[in-house]
């Protein structure tokens, strides 16, 4: 019985992730004028309640809110029971992956320079304040064979707790002249690290210790303490 339990929840599992990666794959399509940046999803037994965040919210919108009810009638087509869909705007676009990648491959499809692109885009995401950028452009680029090329700046940690917890990723497939390119996108965000360490210099140290010293010196001397009489029973 606990294995056929266990089975169970994890069909349901794989079904809302599967769902998940397919709404996904719906909004950044729909959404890439908007600038697509992700999606917050919230299950009650009344609904669901999706959040989208996007870079111009008025694309997405629409026109007295025809944009929402487009959406929302194909968020239902795809099995997702009485939808309530949210816009929100992206404070910092610079720093979300999935924009990033977007801005790419709409530049690739107008036939930009992809390398120009890349290192412009990992400019602003380094002025917007990231602990580090890493980009890599894959596919047939400039002849017919594939490879792929990478862009880097600052420091993106690749492994350990520290990369689940700073770093923010996004893929995109886009359709050129030559073939499918893939284009991926890791940006390390400027957040407190658990094994991140501070060297004090000696001068500090010593300076909290005299203020230390000097406030106890200035404490008042407590008076000699007189003895408490026995206590009556």
């Amino acid at each position: 019985m606990s294995s056929l339990k266990e089975r169970s929840l994890v069909n349901k599992l794989l079904v809302k992730n599967l769902k998940n990666v397919e709404l996904n794959e719906f909004l950044q399509n729909q959404l890439n004028d908007a600038g697509f940046g992700g999606f917050d999803i919230q299950r009650n037994p009344l609904g669901t309640k999706i959040n989208i965040f996007v870079n111009k919210p008025g694309i997405a919108i629409g026109k007295r809110g025809a944009g929402i009810k487009k959406l929302t009638e194909n968020v239902l087509n795809l099995g997702f029971i009485n939808p309530q869909i949210s816009v929100s705007e992206i404070e910092h676009p610079d720093l979300n992956p999935n924009i990033i990648v977007s801005r790419l491959a709409q530049g690739m499809v107008r036939g930009f320079a992809f390398r120009r692109s890349a290192q412009f885009a990992i400019k602003n995401v380094m002025k917007a304040g990231a602990l580090g950028v890493e980009l890599e452009i894959s596919g047939k680029l400039r002849s017919d064979r594939a490879r792929y090329e990478k862009f880097k700046a600052g420091v993106v940690p690749k492994s350990g707790e520290v990369s689940h917890i700073v770093v923010l990723k996004s893929h995109i497939d886009v359709q050129t002249k030559l073939g499918i390119n893939g284009i991926k996108a890791s940006i390390a965000l400027d957040k407190p690290m658990p094994d991140e360490i501070k060297i004090v210099k000696h001068e500090q140290i010593s300076d909290a210790v005299n203020e230390n010293i000097a406030d106890v010196g200035d404490a008042k001397p407590v008076g000699d303490a007189k003895p408490v009489g026995d206590a009556k029973p």
